[in-house]
């Protein structure tokens, strides 16, 4: 997360977060073939894709204090399954994922339920074995594992990078100084489904900007653009 102050402004602010993407996402294939066998009849989805087109599709099935894991093929044909039980404080470790590409590995993959209060559960995973990207709450609310998997959040990992505002973001008023806090990652689809970057996952000194529109004072009147650097204070 990176911040930045503004000055007394009445602004309307774009924040660069494409909803291009999640639209995308939303017609992502959702076929599940050759299922598990469940211990329970309660079965929760969510799926992850990877990749800047979304080619990888892997799910996770929350089966009572089991993870099931299902990496579905390049063609769509066939699910490989691997699962992990709870482990300590409500955490499942779920091992690498692979990119349907062969090549391209990201480590460390955990379904994390023990931020449940005001955050919510963190699915993170490392891109590339070195970058943390963490998904499961964001400033739309909390993620929730859906009963079906034509309902189920979709997370995006290793994808396109955009930018959205932190969960806890402020109005930007006039006459105020507001500090604008924003996140790097990738949208999804459903609330939570933000895939941000950790902030120690950024280079030294670079920082990204905000486009940020001033509307005119009165009607007809252009608006004016400011472009932001968004540094730590």
């Amino acid at each position: 997360m990176r911040t930045a102050h503004i000055g007394p402004v009445i602004l309307l602010i774009a924040a660069s977060c494409s909803t291009a993407a999640a639209g995308d996402l939303a017609s992502v294939d959702r076929t599940i073939t050759n299922q598990p066998a469940y211990a329970t009849k309660k079965t929760q989805y969510c799926l992850l894709v990877f990749g800047r087109e979304a080619a990888t599709r892997v799910w996770l099935v929350g089966d009572g204090d089991v993870m099931h894991l299902g990496q579905v093929n390049s063609a769509g044909t066939k699910t490989e399954w691997r699962s992990a039980k709870v482990g300590r404080n409500g955490i499942f470790d779920l091992g690498d994922v692979v990119e349907n590409d062969g090549k391209t590995r990201h480590t460390s993959l955990r379904v994390d339920f023990t931020e449940t209060n005001e955050e919510g559960p963190a699915i993170r995973i490392r891109i590339n074995g070195k970058l943390e990207q963490i998904g499961g709450f964001d400033r739309r609310g909390k993620i929730e594992f859906a009963s079906q998997p034509s309902a189920a959040p979709v997370i995006h990992f290793n994808g396109p990078i955009t930018m959205d505002l932190f969960r806890i973001q402020l109005p930007l008023r006039s006459n105020r100084n507001v500090r604008l806090s924003v996140l790097l990652g990738t949208p999804g689809v459903g609330a939570g489904s933000f895939a941000r970057y950790e902030c120690e996952s950024f280079p030294a000194n670079v920082w990204p900007s905000a486009e940020i529109t001033y509307p005119g004072t009165d009607k007809g009147d252009k608006p004016a653009l400011a472009t932001v650097s968004l540094c730590r204070d």
